[in-house]
């Protein structure tokens, strides 16, 4: 009965369970809070195309992400589960994506463990959990990629395929369709697509290149249309280089002091647990290229270009974050999943041995960070058990299986107890130090007629403050503030606590009302970890009633 129930379907269900827990989780600060003010704005307004969010226009990412997270506040209103179940819906398409790669490539099983594999994995979890828009342009690049291996049987999925490279371009902006180019061209301009060797003009034409790019221009003309109208060409030109490619060029004059190394040591956590097997992979494909030295033509080998070349790319780029890495999960599963077919029964079992250790150290460590984190001793308890409590019965269902299913049980036992723990109980606790929601329902059960939240120059705006009070956020002076207050624009103002000196040389009545403490949980560090040191990394932020000094 457990073996028939426990198929790697089943696993990769239970490997993006925890996820669930994080629906009503508080989004956090500053850019995933920003996409979901941007959808705040466009359910309120119902313009979908010239995008703006509480500090005015909005030019640094396409909308996809945002529409679909307006699309769920049309049902479940401007809320955190809106903006969740939109990355959730992403991931979903992105594993029922990775379910068809596979079958196309061999068959359903292949796709589903590789499935299980990305749903365990930490950047899965990662990128759903923290709705961005990487997870957008990881799902569609997918879904293009599916439909063009279908499409080599029958064409009518390529149109499919240019849809979604069109959508992955609505997400990321060009760097979508350029994921899709790099997987497809170094196979596709050596065969014809789906039908063997041909001249070059017949293997372009293969894949329908005017028609699909026709189709891509179709898809995303409207918005950039729109943004030129709205806030000029210089707006365009940012979102679709200085904010795309030139993240990676240097054009967007953002840089960090990365070396190339970076993504090697990125892809060692975030595509754990199954990052040993795709090691495992590439090193036994390297050794293979160089025994035999020929690559034949093989559109299979579609998925290695997918994860090699936009990974030696953004490796070479001036600006590097960890979430670029996340746009090639699939690939690296699919790869995973291969491999495990092609292991000798020994190196199964060194395998095998590496997943079960890692899930015991995985689950102490989460365990471990339960029990000394400061918060309430019977929650905190509660949780302490959690995450033994998945590992344990996970752990006990694996055993009793064989092959492949053991090792996908393996797999996803070694990280769902820490994703337990971590969407259920330490996101919510670290998101209390996030003022925003607490910010933004003060603000409007203080001045539920204002127009505006207005902070003090200094103390910093928050897209999330924006988004739950419902209204624009102005940064700006005293003595504007004062006039607003006078012309009965506003009746607070958020400050840094006790630095409302200026507010009353201009003429204005102060008054405290609420003191919050805020940290950009973002950007975690060992001082804000240490309650011990905690207090000294907190930022405390006022919201203070103001009104106009009798006399004056």
């Amino acid at each position: 009965m457990i073996a028939r129930l426990a198929t790697p379907r089943v696993f990769a269900l239970l490997a993006v369970a925890p996820l669930l827990l994080a629906l009503p989780n508080e989004v956090p600060d500053v850019d995933p809070a920003q996409y979901l003010d941007v959808a705040g704005w466009i359910h309120r307004t119902g313009d979908w195309l010239n995008l703006k969010d509480s500090l005015g226009p909005f030019i640094n990412k396409p909308p996809l992400m945002m529409w679909v997270q307006a699309g769920f506040m049309t049902v479940l209103g401007e809320t955190d589960i809106a903006a969740r179940l939109a990355s959730l819906f992403f991931g979903a398409v992105m594993l029922a994506a990775i379910v068809g790669i596979g079958r196309e490539l061999k068959d359903a099983q292949r796709g589903w463990v590789a499935a299980a594999f990305a749903a365990s994995s930490v950047a899965f979890h990662a990128m759903v959990a923290e709705p961005k828009v990487d997870v957008a342009v990881a799902s569609m690049t997918a879904v293009a990629l599916w439909a063009f291996l279908r499409g080599r049987s029958r064409p009518a999925w390529l149109w499919l395929g240019w849809g979604a490279a069109g959508l992955a371009w609505l997400a990321k902006g060009p760097v979508g369709l350029a994921l899709v180019a790099a997987a497809l061209m170094p196979e596709g301009l050596r065969q014809a697509w789906g039908q063997g060797a041909a001249p070059l003009y017949r293997r372009i034409l293969a894949v329908r290149p005017w028609r699909g790019l026709l189709l891509v221009g179709l898809i995303v003309a409207p918005f950039y249309v729109a943004l030129g109208r709205s806030q000029g060409l210089g707006a365009v030109d940012f979102m679709l280089f200085g904010q795309s490619i030139g993240r990676f060029t240097g054009q967007s004059g953002y840089a960090n002091a990365t070396t190339p190394l970076f993504y090697f040591h990125t892809a060692l956590w975030a595509f754990a647990p199954f990052t040993p097997l795709l090691v495992h992979s590439l090193w036994r494909r390297a050794r293979e290229l160089l025994s035999a030295r020929a690559l034949p033509a093989d559109e299979s080998r579609v998925v290695l270009w997918w994860l090699v070349i936009p990974f030696v790319a953004i490796s070479f780029a001036d600006f590097k974050l960890p979430q670029y890495l996340y746009w090639l999960l699939p690939a690296a599963a699919l790869l995973a999943a291969e491999e495990l077919e092609q292991l000798a029964f020994a190196a199964r079992r060194w395998h095998m041995a590496v997943q079960w250790c890692l899930g015991v150290l995985v689950t102490a460590a989460a365990m471990a960070g339960t029990w000394l984190w400061d918060f309430n001793g019977a929650v905190k308890i509660g949780w302490f058990g959690a995450p033994l409590l998945v590992f344990g019965v996970l752990a006990g269902v694996g055993w009793r299986l064989k092959d492949n299913a053991r090792f996908v049980a393996a797999s996803v036992a070694a990280t769902a107890g820490l994703f337990c723990g971590w969407h259920g109980f330490f996101e919510p606790k670290l998101l209390e130090f996030q003022p925003g929601r607490e910010l933004g329902a003060v603000i409007r059960r203080l001045d539920p007629q204002g127009t505006a939240t207005v902070y003090l120059q200094g103390a910093a705006p928050a897209f999330s403050v924006g988004f739950y009070s419902g209204r624009r956020v102005l940064v700006t002076d005293a003595a504007d503030i004062a006039r607003r207050v006078r012309h009965g624009e506003v009746s607070v103002a958020v400050v840094k606590q006790g630095e409302y000196a200026a507010l009353e040389q201009v003429g204005l009545k102060v008054e405290p009302v609420v003191s919050v403490s805020g940290f950009p949980i973002s950007r975690l560090n060992a001082a804000f970890l240490n309650p011990s040191t905690r207090a000294s990394t907190l930022e405390w932020l006022e919201v203070v009633r103001l009104r106009v000094k009798s006399g004056l």
